[in-house]
């Protein structure tokens, strides 16, 4: 059973705005964030908390579990800028919202609000379909 699930869309504003939060009902998901799938560059370095380190400590050597290459799943805390008059997609390997520990499986077909929130104070009411396939 999947716990998570991906939603993609395209944004676009007659002002520049920036889109800084979304939400979905409790019977669709605990929590939605917006988040960025990139590719990991040579010199990018994983902060790990101290207990994590003491946890890894060991006389072997560790392994850079992110090659170069690597894809990987960032959130996004700033929000997302939306240039007046362009759009800006929402859409696999890129930026997205994330839904996270998902109260029930999705069902293609079905449909179900997000609430986006921007930073000039407004709200919009996004109604999404399911579907398996990504866009």
């Amino acid at each position: 059973m999947a716990t998570t699930g991906a939603v993609y869309m395209e944004l676009s504003s007659s002002e520049t705005n920036r889109l800084i939060a979304a939400s979905v009902s409790s019977e669709v998901a605990a929590a939605v964030e917006i988040h960025e799938t990139a590719t990991m560059d040579a010199g990018d370095d994983t902060a790990m908390s101290d207990d994590a380190m003491e946890e890894d400590a060991s006389d072997e050597p560790m392994e850079d579990e992110h090659m170069e290459g690597a894809m990987t799943m960032r959130q996004v805390t700033d929000g997302l800028m939306l240039p007046a008059g362009e759009a800006l997609s929402l859409a696999p390997g890129g930026y997205h919202l994330m839904l996270l520990d998902l109260a029930d499986p999705l069902e293609s077909g079905e449909t179900f609000d997000v609430t986006l929130e921007f930073e000039d104070g407004q709200t919009t009411i996004v109604s999404v379909a399911v579907q398996q396939d990504e866009p």
